[in-house]
């Protein structure tokens, strides 16, 4: 099929460019790897809040609280842009448009405090505000007939000039992106949409790690699929961990304890009742890189599985906690604890990937025709380490950038343009597709673990140099197997996946590995102990 525009993903970043494709009469595809659009993405499982504006400070003061939090390897006008426009974004399209229930006292917005924040300026609906936002956005687009939706499609690889079509003529001329190869899940068959301008909106790399709080399909598809393409990835190495996931005995996604609750005055301590936090300027409201270090570090010294997170004692806010916390008090209460009277078991997660496919302020990638927006892309808003409750704001932002550059490209399209893309479309070759075998899906399984496992270890929290050139070798290795496998089996969702999630691991591994030297590798949620 062919489509003026395909956006790959669905969570806020998508949604966002569907709308102002929309607002601008271009009509769009949009495909999601969930049964449904409203599932599988990292936004929906937003719970703290977006960044709005404080009664008073901002943009000014925003603009340094993000700095600080990135440790200033940011790039100042990507900072400028989400605290100056993103904020106009969530009054115009969220609040004005989508009309977004965000929780009200008085009259006015509640705007609550995280971690890192000069004042209160995070908008929220309870716990839940991702779930909200999407809802009222979704609601606002899904009956547009300039909206095509491909629901359980998985993303195999970007189709470009200079990789797929036959013949030279198109290896001459500056490669550009032409659309992408999706997997139906249903059909078990490979589709070539063909686009003019394909957004990628894939989310982060949770899946990569044993312990993560990401959705099931964060699994890097973005970042492997540029990189195949030629794509400059950057920052890389910047992965930030969250540091309240609440502890279970199990791998895998663990639920998150948000970070609105340090902002309404919970405290870290350790199994002894001593708070971990009382030497830092900030106390519990340090960046999460600095908390994330020191709760591990207490875990090494305690050896110890988990600290406490201490809300009953200390809480500051007017609403009774099962009313501001729905969400996490039921989901904590059926663990067994009641967080309004007995502490939260926690630890940190993988949680946000800084690093991501180079974009500038309109999401435009080096790539012609391709944009990218969201976790997936690093525009250099979150230097080192993400602010707290950014993330909603930068899918918001860019989403909305690229959707309004899309727009404006595709409206001053030219006809002498349009032949050449016709031409570009009509050399483009099929899917080939390679052996008859289903790979089994449990071995699939245990190469994913071992790769999470060396992640986890080695490419985590704590790195070490040693450490990191041995998930280097590790994944090197499995690399070569995967591959393997790759090109024997006939093509499966799970395949796809481990394809997708070795090259991103690498991607990650290398960076990190390859900037041992650097200051900025003990920031970012890393500490590296030379010689350890």
């Amino acid at each position: 099929m062919e489509t003026p525009v395909l956006i790959i993903g669905s969570g806020l970043a998508g949604l966002s460019a569907v709308y102002q494709m929309i607002q601008q009469g271009v009509p769009c595809t949009l495909v999601t790897k969930s049964p449904k659009v409203l599932e599988g993405s990292n936004s929906v499982y937003a719970q703290g809040g977006i960044v709005y504006k404080a009664e008073q400070g901002d943009p000014e003061d925003l603009v340094e609280d993000v700095l600080n939090a990135g440790d200033h390897i940011n790039f100042l006008e990507a900072v400028q842009q989400l605290a100056h426009e993103g904020v106009e974004y969530v009054q115009d399209v969220l609040i004005n448009k989508a009309k977004t229930p965000f929780d009200q006292k008085n009259g006015r917005f509640h705007l609550t405090k995280e971690a890192a924040h000069q004042h209160p300026r995070i908008l929220h609906v309870k716990d839940s505000t991702g779930k909200s936002i999407m809802s009222s956005l979704w609601a606002l687009v899904k009956e547009s007939p300039l909206v095509q939706v491909l629901e359980d499609h998985t993303l195999v690889d970007l189709l470009t000039s200079g990789h797929n079509c036959a013949g030279y003529e198109f290896k001459y001329r500056p490669n550009r992106c032409l659309g992408a190869f999706l997997y139906d899940s249903k059909s078990a068959t490979v589709k070539m949409i063909k686009a003019q301008y394909t957004l990628l909106c894939t989310g982060g790399v949770g899946q990569l790690y044993e312990f993560h709080t990401n959705a099931e399909h964060a699994y890097g598809s973005g970042l492997a699929v540029a990189n195949r393409a030629k794509v400059r990835v950057i920052n890389a190495r910047f992965i930030q961990f969250h540091p309240t996931a609440l502890w279970t005995p199990h791998k895998g996604r663990r639920f998150l304890i948000s970070e609105a609750l340090r902002g309404e005055g919970a405290r870290l301590m350790n199994k002894d009742g001593k708070y971990i936090m009382d030497e830092y300027p900030l106390k519990d409201l340090e960046s999460r890189a600095v908390v994330s270090q020191v709760i591990m570090e207490e875990l090494q010294q305690s050896q110890h599985e988990f600290v406490y997170l201490n809300l009953a004692d200390h809480y500051k806010g007017s609403i009774p906690i099962k009313d501001r916390f729905p969400g996490i008090y039921e989901h904590c209460l059926q663990e067994g604890i009641d967080i309004t009277s007995e502490p939260i078991p926690v630890v940190p997660a993988e949680h946000f990937s800084c690093g991501g496919i180079y974009v500038d302020l309109d999401g435009q990638t080096e790539l012609e025709g391709l944009f990218a927006a969201g976790e997936v892309a690093c525009s250099g808003v979150h230097g080192a380490n993400r602010l707290a409750s950014t993330s909603l704001l930068e899918c918001l932002t860019w989403g909305t950038k690229a959707g309004q550059k899309i727009s404006e490209l595709y409206s001053s399209t030219t006809a002498q343009d349009q032949v050449v893309l016709d031409k570009a479309f009509s050399l483009l070759e099929e899917w080939q597709s390679f052996g008859s075998e289903i790979c089994n899906e449990q071995d699939v399984e245990i190469e994913k673990d071992r790769m999470r496992k060396i992640m986890w270890d080695c490419v985590g929290i704590l790195r070490t140099k040693e450490r990191l050139l041995e998930a280097k070798d590790a994944l090197r290795q499995l690399w070569k197997e995967i591959d393997a496998k790759y090109a024997s089996y006939a093509l499966s969702e799970p395949l796809i996946e481990l394809r997708h999630m070795i090259e991103a691991a690498y991607l990650i591994t290398v960076s990190a590995s390859s900037h041992t030297s650097l200051k900025e590798d003990n920031l970012g949620g890393h500490v590296l102990v030379e010689g350890e």
